[in-house]
């Protein structure tokens, strides 16, 4: 049960560190700092389609919405679980995603509460109930 969060706010990394800490089960939890991270991260692992990739979209070196297209040239945007993790809730930042493969889209809970509850629907459908593909 693996969670990749690509976000580089620290604030937001100890928010979710904490969350992850009050759910069970626990995640593993892998932090990346950016876009090029994660493509760094995806070149250096197999069988990541059972991981679920929650991806902040604004970010230095790399943004989200670049890292998932340089995913998508790759033909791995169908494969992975991507999920937009971001606080814009903008029209055209919400078409951007799916239309790079994102999977879901949510806005960042901005209370502790709020992102524990978020922790535990999201452990329970992606990794309870969904059924990830497999690859070759």
């Amino acid at each position: 049960m693996d969670i990749i969060l690509v976000d580089d706010d620290p604030d937001d990394i100890y928010l979710f560190t904490t969350a992850c800490e009050h759910v069970e089960p626990k995640p593993n939890l892998v932090v990346l700092q950016n876009g090029e991270q994660l493509l760094e991260y995806i070149d250096a692992h197999n069988n990541l389609s059972s991981q679920v990739f929650l991806i902040d979209l604004n970010m230095p070196k790399m943004g989200g919405l670049d890292a998932m297209r340089h995913i998508q040239q790759k033909g791995l945007s169908e494969k992975l679980c991507l999920i937009s993790y971001t606080t814009s809730s903008h029209p055209s930042d919400i078409e951007s995603a799916f239309s790079l493969g994102a999977k879901s889209y949510i806005t960042k809970p901005s209370k502790i509460v709020d992102l524990i509850e978020f922790l535990q629907v999201l452990i329970k459908y992606w990794f309870n109930y969904n059924h990830f593909a497999r690859t070759h």
